[in-house]
């Protein structure tokens, strides 16, 4: 479960956040529990709110923090790194897939909140699934 999550909104937050506490993990610093509001409350209002869940080599525990995108990608070592859910990054990723293949392109969004996307065709998207949110034509 290490990784970057992008948690936009309150429900995306609390999900992340349970998931990863019954995983193990726990928060860094003083308040343990932080909620989604108190979290958004301590950066700016354009940002992305990002959770971080790593494992703390030093400490020997499973951890938790929250930061923004621009905070994250500041750092050398995480410059690489492709945060998941990020409606723009998937959006590019979709639209370079398309020009390659020569196929348009729809962008999902699941049940959950999150992104994906798929070669648009008849059934491509199962309404079980989630529901089209774009389409990206060559």
């Amino acid at each position: 479960m290490d990784g970057f999550y992008i948690v936009n909104t309150e429900k995306f937050f609390n999900t992340i956040t349970k998931d990863l506490k019954s995983s193990g993990y726990e928060w860094i610093g003083v308040n343990k529990n932080p909620t989604f509001l108190e979290c958004k409350k301590q950066i700016h209002g354009n940002a992305k709110l990002i959770i971080h869940a790593f494992y703390n080599d030093i400490t020997g525990k499973n951890e938790i923090q929250f930061g923004t995108k621009r905070i994250y990608r500041s750092y050398q070592q995480f410059k690489r790194i492709k945060y998941i859910n990020d409606l723009t990054e998937i959006r590019n990723n979709a639209k370079s897939v398309a020009k390659r293949d020569g196929y348009n392109q729809v962008i999902i969004e699941d049940k959950d909140g999150y992104y994906s996307f798929s070669r648009k065709y008849d059934g491509c998207c199962p309404l079980w699934y989630g529901r089209i949110i774009e389409e990206i034509t060559i």
